[in-house]
């Protein structure tokens, strides 16, 4: 698996920022527009209404969204799962700021898409919650609308590949709590077939069959699986186990 999420400097997909003119291109936020004809999440609904097919981008917004208007949902926000970033998500989400003691903006970033997610993350990830967070934090970043920027087939918070996933839909690789699942999921298999935990982490990013070459090569830090760019497996690890004492 591979891929930053969009709120990374080199990212693209999910995220959304507003500009002086009102215009919201691809950027670090998700948030109410000014104008109604450039709602976040807007295009792709249209798209469909037009019987047309929405661009990845256009849907990983509205997709986003929706992740948004669920998570808030689980606060009895009673928000209409469309994917459009309306007046009403935006009260809920500065209803949700405000009881959290977070900047109350109306901007849906990492810090608050963090918060958002961490109750589902500990009760679903159980004792290895904080391994489970930092995986969702470094392979999406917290954006719930991630489009991988190495491979466009991983999306979401958890970077799901469609290719190696076939059998989930888009729709379930952006959801934001099919995404925790997912990592929690991983990384019990893993633990069972490698044996510990630095290894399981790993194996998010190189695969199990991958750690397994890594481990008979020897454990180098450097590594290249695959022929291409070397990457740092204890700087990977080290950055997903640590984490979570950010919080």
């Amino acid at each position: 698996m591979s891929g930053r999420g969009a709120w990374s400097s080199k990212g693209r997909g999910g995220t959304l920022k507003r500009n002086k003119d009102d215009s919201t291109p691809p950027g670090p936020y998700y948030l109410l527009a000014k104008a109604p004809a450039l709602l976040v999440g807007k295009a792709a609904q249209e798209a469909v209404r037009a019987y047309l097919t929405p661009t990845l981008d256009d849907l990983a917004v509205n997709f986003g969204v929706k992740a948004i208007q669920k998570l808030l949902n689980y606060g009895a926000a009673g928000l209409a799962l469309d994917g459009v970033f309306g007046k009403g998500t935006d009260a809920a989400v500065r209803t949700y700021q405000g009881k959290q003691e977070i900047k109350v903006d109306g901007s849906v970033g990492p810090a608050t898409m963090g918060r958002l997610l961490l109750p589902h993350i500990k009760r679903i990830g159980g004792k290895d919650w904080e391994v489970v967070y930092g995986l969702l934090k470094n392979e999406g970043g917290f954006d719930p609308g991630a489009v991988g920027t190495v491979d466009e087939r991983d999306l979401g918070l958890a970077q799901i590949n469609g290719r190696a996933h076939p059998d989930m839909s888009i729709a379930q690789r952006f959801d934001p709590i099919i995404a925790i699942q997912f990592n929690a999921d991983y990384l019990l298999n893993a633990m069972k077939e490698l044996g510990n935990r630095r290894d399981a982490v790993l194996a998010y990013n190189l695969g199990i069959g991958g750690v397994r070459q890594w481990i008979k090569a020897g454990r180098p830090r450097m590594w290249s699986p695959d022929g291409g760019a070397e990457r740092d497996t204890t700087a990977y690890v080290d950055r997903v186990l640590d984490a979570y004492k950010a919080l």
